[in-house]
């Protein structure tokens, strides 16, 4: 399980970064903010499982699309941004969530109830 975490929290993170950059920022994102980012996202997206018997799988959640929509995991970068100094700087937190927003959106998923019957994933 944790390569396979690793590698969709990776490859979704990478692909919310690079829209936001393309479509929504002035500025690539500084080294630090995608860091802090990236230490956030291990501590928050996908620490719960549950399993859709209707389809047969495992359902990882929360995505990093809907923790960095419902702020959660931008709460957590701003702890680890700069050791907490420095405040994470809006225009990330607004690029970034305008391309997670709409990722989020295209999910199907009722979140209330596999939150009721999920498991904690234990890496």
């Amino acid at each position: 399980e944790f390569e396979y975490l690793s590698r969709l929290r990776k490859e979704e993170f990478s692909r919310i970064i690079q829209e936001a950059e393309e479509h929504e920022l002035e500025e690539p994102i500084e080294a630090e903010a995608i860091a802090a980012l990236k230490a956030a996202s291990c501590n928050v997206c996908y620490k719960k499982k549950y399993y859709d018997v209707l389809n047969d799988r495992c359902v990882f959640f929360p995505s990093v699309a809907r923790t960095i929509v419902d702020y959660s995991l931008i709460e957590d970068a701003e702890r680890l941004y700069y050791n907490g100094e420095e405040e994470f700087p809006m225009e990330y937190t607004a690029g970034l969530r305008a391309v997670a927003s709409t990722l989020a959106a295209a999910d199907d998923l009722d979140y209330d109830y596999m939150e009721m019957l999920a498991i904690p994933v234990d890496l």
